[in-house]
């Protein structure tokens, strides 16, 4: 998948985790590590939101506005970062987040 695949480009700088089914009051455990989080889930307790991704959502058509045909969106995908780091690693991820939020697929939560 993409995450393994970036998980290899990074030469161990990163861990991560592609378990499934966690329940939400479960991703903010001090034993899982996790600093960033991606989730189909908005809020997710001790966490905040830093980006959602838009996704396909089907066609939409307008009889009275040119293009007749368009692509309907909604958000689906959040990037979150948890809650408690300290203020410079926070500081860090909100100059990263200007490089995220400037994709035209994205926005801030």
């Amino acid at each position: 998948s993409g995450v393994s695949r970036f998980g290899e480009k990074a030469e161990g700088k990163w861990e991560y985790s592609k378990e499934e089914a966690v329940p939400l009051d479960q991703f903010q455990a001090e034993d899982r590590g996790l600093t960033y989080l991606l989730s189909d889930h908005k809020e997710v307790p001790g966490f905040e939101c830093l980006h959602s991704v838009q996704v396909f959502d089907g066609l939409k058509l307008s009889k009275t506005q040119f293009p007749f045909l368009g692509v309907r969106t909604r958000p689906q995908i959040y990037i979150h970062y948890r809650s408690e780091v300290p203020d410079d690693f926070k500081r860090l991820l909100q100059e990263s987040a200007a490089d995220i939020t400037s994709s035209p697929h994205g926005t801030t939560c």
